[in-house]
């Protein structure tokens, strides 16, 4: 149902590609998935800790010995590791009668300036808490 392509990026590095065969989604992933599941539920509803842990090292478990085709592609995967994104949100501002945009880099610095920018008191704990208190009956 899925297959792993070694090829190599436009950059001449490794790189890898994830083909999944839809067609066989119903016949054959639904029914694995399923059955994972069952397992997976049989474990936290017995309170089987042990068949549970032997379960998830059984799924996650990488080992040189064991599947070196795995190993390589774990490498592969690290190589090609991305830092984590940042969101930093716009402000607008209100200046006499016009609004304005304020744009930040999307850097750890633009994310604290961002932040000073918004809540520019020094009670930024209580006011985080009061907009938290004021959203969480939508949670």
């Amino acid at each position: 149902m899925v297959k792993i392509e070694k090829l190599t990026g436009e950059d001449g590095k490794p790189d890898l590609r994830v083909v999944l065969d839809r067609s066989k989604i119903h016949d054959v992933g639904k029914p694995a998935i399923g059955n994972f599941l069952c397992k997976l539920q049989l474990y936290k509803s017995t309170a089987d800790v042990e068949a549970g842990r032997k379960m998830y090292s059984h799924y996650s478990e990488v080992s040189d010995s064991a599947e070196p085709h795995f190993l390589s592609l774990r490498q592969i995967v690290l190589d090609r590791k991305q830092p984590r994104k940042l969101f930093v949100q716009h402000h607008t501002c209100l200046e006499g009668e016009s609004v304005s945009l304020k744009s930040y880099e999307a850097t750890s610095s633009g994310l604290i300036q961002s932040f000073v920018d918004r809540f520019p008191s020094q009670d930024l704990d209580t006011q985080l808490l009061d907009l938290w208190d004021r959203d969480a009956r939508m949670y």
